[in-house]
């Protein structure tokens, strides 16, 4: 029994143990954490990019036929509204687009046009 006797009882850790445990969970969490923001970051650039091509594509589309007219239309799982307001030789042009049913626009897009000929006020 003697032989055992030498070995001390330890309750707790010590300091420098701490240390190493903290710097060690807060390697997981900043890596954790740096996986999540890329995976959301992704997702979410993807879909604004897709939002400006189909915005881009219809004002070019728009412009190219020279007919200014509203509209609210869906393609797949987007919305894309169009919005004409004539002031007056010039049209303003808005190009809208939506994920879904989303309350907000994800991309914007406005132009204004000078109308040559004479426009009737909508």
């Amino acid at each position: 029994m003697k032989k055992f006797s030498l070995i001390q009882n330890e309750k707790g850790s010590t300091i420098l143990e701490n240390i190493v445990a903290f710097s060690i969970l807060t390697g997981v969490i900043i890596l954790l954490l740096g996986t999540t923001m890329k995976i959301i970051s992704k997702s979410n650039s993807t879909k604004i990019w897709q939002a400006a091509n189909l915005a881009q594509s219809e004002m070019e589309l728009l412009l190219s036929n020279k007919t200014y007219s509203d509209s609210l239309y869906q393609v797949e799982r987007w919305k894309i509204n169009r919005t004409i307001m004539y002031t007056g030789n010039k049209a303003n042009i808005k190009v809208q687009v939506y994920f879904k049913n989303e309350k907000y626009p994800l991309v914007e897009f406005n132009s204004v046009r000078l109308c040559l000929a004479k426009v009737d006020s909508q």
